[in-house]
């Protein structure tokens, strides 16, 4: 819990941009893997403020694993995703996934890199800036979901990551219903004890 709360601050006070992996326990991999995990994005990867990766295939479709939100402490999870194709696995994401990919850990560098680019070329626009830059030059690849007044879905996020465009979104002034539904769904996110996800032993 302390944790997350201090990721939220650093992301808040613009200190750093977080970037986490949205997780491999989506419900199709738990039951190959014959596991009983939650599926959802759990706390510490969902932090308010994070920007929660997901993962794709090589031709911009879910990972099979790839965690759906909505998060256990912020909605908006994962925020975007990136491809797995022609990263380098590593840990145990690639163990447990086969060769279909290094697991969500293998796709939030590129996230990473594109963050610090931003950063580097924006010093002194905001994180919720470069989120909402971010979110609005992704590219879709799969249907939104119903239900949101922007382009958004529980696997992808906004969408595949774009570097280039991201750089030309940034304080877009036609980004402003994005802005606010992002900033919105920001301060929705939950104020109390952050929900841990419970451990459950496979049967």
């Amino acid at each position: 819990m302390i944790p997350a709360r201090m990721l939220r601050t650093i992301s808040e006070a613009n200190i750093a941009a977080v970037v986490m992996a949205a997780g491999n326990s989506n419900q199709e991999c738990q039951e190959a893997l014959g596991r009983r995990d939650p599926p959802s994005v759990i706390c510490i990867n969902s932090t308010p403020g994070n920007v929660t990766v997901g993962a794709l295939t090589r031709t911009g479709q879910p990972q099979h694993y790839t965690s759906r939100g909505p998060g256990q402490c912020f909605s908006l999870a994962p925020f975007v995703a990136a491809p797995t194709y022609g990263t380098l696995p590593w840990g145990r994401g690639y163990i447990d996934t086969g060769l279909l990919g290094g697991g969500t850990s293998s796709t939030t560098p590129m996230v990473s890199g594109a963050m610090a680019l931003l950063m580097e070329a924006f010093p002194s626009v905001l994180n919720l800036e470069l989120k909402v830059a971010l979110a609005a030059s992704a590219r879709r690849t799969v249907p939104r979901d119903a239900g949101y007044p922007v382009p958004y879905d529980r696997a992808t996020g906004f969408g595949m990551l774009q570097v280039g465009n991201a750089i030309e979104r940034v304080e877009d002034p036609s980004d402003s219903v994005l802005r606010q539904f992002i900033l919105e769904e920001f301060q929705r996110a939950p104020e109390g004890e952050p929900v841990v996800s419970p451990v459950v032993k496979p049967s």
